[in-house]
């Protein structure tokens, strides 16, 4: 799931794919087969994409959500785990 601040911009990849350019929320969920995608190589490409602020992991198997956020310096991000059953999740500016 992607949530975009202002206008979708998008690319055709091979003609097979389409994908947003400028996500500024970005959610997965996990699975046992990409578990680990996710949390490493897919974590390190958002970091790179400007645009993106905030990156959630959701667990499929129990009611945690891992979420990194870019900081003012964008070469920094922040890490916190929330429990749904305990907290709720707040993020600012979300178009």
């Amino acid at each position: 799931v992607t949530i975009v601040k202002g206008k979708s911009v998008f690319k055709e990849f091979k003609g097979k794919m389409v994908a947003t350019l400028n996500p500024y929320l970005v959610l997965e969920v996990l699975s046992d087969s990409t578990s680990e995608i996710d949390r490493s190589e897919k974590l390190e490409c958002y970091q790179k994409i400007e645009s993106v602020q905030y990156y959630l992991i959701v667990s499929q198997d129990s009611k945690n959500i891992q979420i990194y956020s870019r900081t003012e310096d964008p070469k920094f991000w922040l890490s916190g785990l929330f429990n749904a059953n305990d907290e709720s999740i707040i993020i600012d500016n979300v178009p």
